[in-house]
């Protein structure tokens, strides 16, 4: 398998808001790639010869987010944030590593620190499995204690 990955900028686009760059496209969650998002965002679209698009991210440049994990100082500047990841569905099982390559070319791609907010138990596996650090969000002992889901953990890349 040989990865490549295209960037797509809305930051040649002056408007506050943009069009996604992706058609509803099967195996990818149309509510994430379809529609308008807020600008300045970063579109990547990864794909391999044999199997055409294998994943999407979207990423935020200086970035903010962090505020509400005391454990995480927030750079002046602001990180880079994986805000959206997502391997094909059909490829997801199987220990091809797609996830994990696609993180690397980030990695690779965009300056750190790297941050990825993680929404439920699948995707908090996924960053743990990579080693990034899990940093609390204030709330979350609180949460917890009330037998709800804390927000949203936040990821930081070990390569930071």
């Amino acid at each position: 398998m040989h990865l490549e990955m295209t960037l797509i900028d809305s930051a040649a686009q002056s408007a506050r808001w943009v069009q996604k760059p992706f058609g509803n496209t099967r195996g990818f969650n149309p509510n994430w790639w379809v529609g308008s998002a807020k600008s300045p965002a970063v579109w990547c679209s990864v794909t391999d010869a044999a199997m055409g698009e294998v994943a999407r991210a979207q990423v935020k440049t200086r970035s903010l987010v962090g505020v509400a994990y005391p454990t995480r100082r927030v750079p002046v500047g602001g990180a880079t944030e994986i805000h959206l990841l997502e391997v094909r569905e059909d490829l997801r099982r199987g220990c091809r590593g797609i996830g994990r390559a696609v993180v690397a070319m980030l990695e690779e791609a965009f300056p750190g620190p790297l941050l990825a907010l993680s929404l439920d138990a699948t995707s908090d596996g996924f960053w743990r499995r990579l080693g990034w650090n899990e940093h609390d969000h204030e709330d979350a002992a609180g949460r917890r204690a009330e037998g709800a889901r804390p927000p949203a953990n936040l990821f930081e890349s070990v390569r930071s």
